[in-house]
């Protein structure tokens, strides 16, 4: 149900539209006409009547978020305190510390196990910045994958929980 709230409320209801579910996991939906079936992506009827819903999975991208913020003790800082400290430790030439080699298919995930041998002995700032940037790109490929399936992504109109955080948003932008 909330995969269908967040259609609604993005207003993602015409050919086209673009939305960015993110929360726990994260999802890229795209709203068209043609419902076949796409490689890595999950086709299913749209709530618009005569459209279907492309979407691909990111199965834990806010999840990884919390094992980073439990890993390094930072449970008791507010999220916006959190990116702001990442922010400021963001150097674009910078090497990503953790980079998910992941599960791929329709529900692409990023392995705790990874990470947490990724993040072992890392300063909890730099070590931010990977999981960050992780779910940015991640983002990424998804949003070319469907490009390479013939879909034009102009915009994406975001929901759920990570959207409250500006600075995340602006990152993954």
């Amino acid at each position: 149900s909330d995969f269908l709230m967040a259609i609604l409320g993005t207003a993602t209801v015409k050919v086209g539209q673009v939305c960015d579910r993110a929360g726990t996991s994260e999802g890229i939906n795209y709203c068209c006409l043609d419902g076949k079936e796409f490689p890595g992506f999950r086709t299913m009827p749209h709530v618009a009547a005569g459209c279907d819903n492309v979407s691909a999975l990111l199965a834990s991208s806010g999840l990884v978020f919390e094992w980073y913020r439990q890993h390094f003790g930072l449970t008791g800082k507010s999220y916006a305190e959190i990116m702001e400290r990442i922010d400021s430790a963001m150097r674009p030439q910078e090497k990503l510390y953790f980079h998910p080699a992941g599960r791929q298919g329709i529900a692409r995930e990023f392995p705790k196990e990874e990470f947490e041998r990724c993040a072992a002995g890392r300063d909890p700032s730099a070590a931010g910045c990977g999981v960050v940037k992780s779910i940015g790109f991640a983002v990424l490929r998804l949003v070319q994958q469907l490009e390479a399936c013939g879909f034009v992504i102009d915009a994406l109109s975001c929901s759920g929980g990570q959207v409250r955080n500006h600075l995340w948003n602006r990152m993954k932008a």
